[in-house]
């Protein structure tokens, strides 16, 4: 999979893979900094979108970036903590106590502090994408922690995303996005839990998981990932204008995210999801126990940072 990717003197190409379809917001998002360079006169930088996951798994594509074979990509915050365990920060339940305070927290110290982490990996953070909160999908009503019990629910690669699952009632099983639909229609899941533009864009309603919760238990950002490598292939002028195109891109598509949300939501209704609102107190005092795990498991540096988003 590597070996069709980058060689070192491709020096103009620029090469950036995400998971999702390409009609997703994040990949529209991507789209207006290829369109953004070009209208600046880089047209002599040739980017490149996979989206998809056509150049592999996540963990594939932050082992590439890593290594400088492809440039850039964007992924969910939780998909780092395997190689990169302050990122569970992101990870926290209820951490935010919505959108603006997260963007707040993002732009602001506590965020450009986690980006700092990135360094230490031969990689750098050009900002984030929102991904709005995440809620359980399932094929039978969830309103409460008990009614969890006993049911397999898909999450990402993230220990404390499997401990949160468990804490709040129900049974973790962690699998790749391109395994999730046919899982669900196997009988494999019970669930998964994400957004609705992912859950329309994916057509998980298709399966029989048409019961869609919000918990709000997650609000986790997408991280804008780039080697170190790009710093050096650049001119100081193109790397310059690079970061202010995913400056406007980020903006861009903070502002578009709720009008997705609720386009995706009406379609969704419409094929026949069932969307409920839930005890979130419940939910939120079953999930504490997290807190306690993460703390004892990262140390105080992670209870620090985790502190610095609540408080702000």
């Amino acid at each position: 999979m590597i070996s069709g990717c980058v060689s070192d003197d491709q020096s103009n190409i620029i090469r950036i893979g995400h998971p999702l379809p390409e009609d997703h917001p994040l990949h529209q998002a991507l789209l207006t900094v290829k369109e953004l360079m070009a209208q600046k006169g880089m047209d002599e930088l040739d980017i490149r979108i996979y989206p998809n996951g056509q150049l592999g798994s996540a963990a594939d594509h932050v082992y590439m970036i890593k290594s400088g074979y492809i440039q850039a990509g964007v992924f969910s915050a939780a998909t780092l903590s395997g190689s990169i365990p302050m990122m569970n920060v992101f990870s926290m339940p209820f951490l935010f106590r919505d959108t603006e305070h997260m963007r707040e927290a993002l732009e602001g110290e506590p965020g450009q502090e986690m980006l700092r982490y990135l360094n230490d990996h031969n990689m750098f953070g050009f900002g984030y994408f929102t991904a709005g909160s995440r809620n359980i999908i399932t094929k039978e009503p969830i309103l409460k922690p008990e009614d969890l019990a006993g049911k397999n629910i898909r999450v990402m690669e993230s220990n404390i995303l499997v401990q949160i699952i468990q804490a709040m009632g129900g049974s973790a099983v962690v699998m790749s996005t391109g395994d999730i639909y046919s899982a669900l229609q196997q009988g494999v899941l019970d669930g998964w839990e994400n957004n609705p533009p992912t859950t329309w864009f994916f057509r998980m309603h298709e399966t029989g998981a048409i019961h869609f919760s919000w918990t709000r238990h997650l609000i986790i950002p997408d991280v804008i990932l780039a080697s170190t490598t790009l710093r050096d292939q650049l001119t100081d002028e193109q790397f310059s204008t690079l970061e202010e195109a995913f400056r406007f891109a980020v903006d861009q598509q903070w502002k578009d995210w709720d009008a997705f949300t609720r386009t995706s939501v009406e379609n969704l209704k419409n094929e026949g999801m069932q969307f409920h609102d839930v005890d979130e107190q419940a939910f939120r005092d079953a999930a504490r126990i997290v807190y306690e795990q993460a703390f004892d498991r990262y140390g105080e540096e992670f209870r620090s940072m985790v502190e610095k988003f609540q408080q702000l």
